[in-house]
């Protein structure tokens, strides 16, 4: 099973927890391939992955591919100045084999045998993923109803857990057909690729149940059964202040590890601090909310 993730230093923080939790739940690590797309990713903490992977005694392998999506993507929008997150695009072209590819981000727990999705058949389909709510409740609905002329009930996806069908994607060359589409509304992208995904599929995808994406906001309750959880918006639980803040701390704390914080958030406090800076707004209409 081929698993692929996109990450630059900032977004490693939350790595090494989902790297563990993968890892400790999964029932035979010998069937895994990992792929990381890195961007600007320093030595060190390519390092602490591979230490991470050799202390969870992982037994498939792992090939690290640099890319850079500041000059590959340059004329898209950036998500909060950085567009690592449209490495997305580059994975199908990445795979020699037409395999089905499993993509995650970096901000999840998963606490589900990761091997139960290669059993998913995505049919016709290039991508599947957790139906979320209808384009009309969307930020970008202004893009969606009145520039695309889409459906307002057209169904909508979160682009942090995604099967790519490699196959169809290539057959159908989807990666150039997606930035021809991107190169029309570069400035539209208000959630860089997956308003790009969104759009262009136009709720065209296979529904994944929605174990496999479970979205958990700060002030999300607490969650008492398995499944991928999804730690979107900010803060997240290992941002300043998440152990006060943020309801999944604890769930997430139990996957993170000494090692991994040390050598790797704790070498990331100036980008941490650059990150609280940007989500600042997230912290105030946090408090004013409790």
């Amino acid at each position: 099973m081929v698993i692929c993730f996109c990450i630059n230093d900032l977004g490693a923080l939350g790595l090494g927890a989902t790297l563990n939790s993968l890892i400790k739940n999964c029932s035979d690590t010998r069937r895994l391939k990992l792929f990381f797309l890195c961007s600007n990713v320093h030595t060190k903490i390519k390092k602490s992955i591979l230490t991470l992977l050799q202390e969870n005694f992982f037994k498939g392998d792992n090939i690290f591919i640099d890319f850079y999506p500041d000059i590959i993507f340059k004329n898209y929008r950036s998500l909060q100045g950085d567009r690592t997150t449209y490495g997305r695009l580059l994975i199908a072209d990445l795979i020699e084999n037409n395999e089905t590819v499993l993509y995650l981000d970096s901000d999840l727990i998963i606490e589900t045998d990761i091997i139960k999705l290669q059993d998913i058949d995505l049919g016709k389909n290039a991508v599947g993923g957790v139906a979320g709510s209808d384009i009309r409740y969307n930020l970008e609905q202004h893009f969606y109803l009145h520039i695309l002329n889409l459906p307002p009930t057209t169904t909508s996806f979160n682009a942090g857990v995604l099967l790519i069908n490699v196959a169809v994607w290539k057959h159908q060359n989807l990666k150039e057909k997606l930035m021809q589409f991107a190169d029309k509304h570069p400035n539209e992208l208000l959630a860089a690729d997956q308003t790009l995904l969104n759009g262009f599929f136009a709720g065209n995808f296979y529904r994944l149940p929605i174990i496999y994406n479970d979205l958990w906001y700060a002030t999300s309750k607490p969650k008492d059964y398995n499944a991928i959880f999804h730690f979107v918006g900010s803060p997240k639980p290992w941002d300043l202040f998440g152990k006060k803040l943020h309801s999944g701390y604890i769930n997430w704390k139990q996957y993170s590890s000494p090692q991994w914080e040390q050598n790797v958030m704790t070498r990331n406090k100036i980008a941490q601090l650059k990150r609280w800076w940007h989500i600042r707004g997230s912290y105030i209409k946090l408090l004013l909310n409790k």
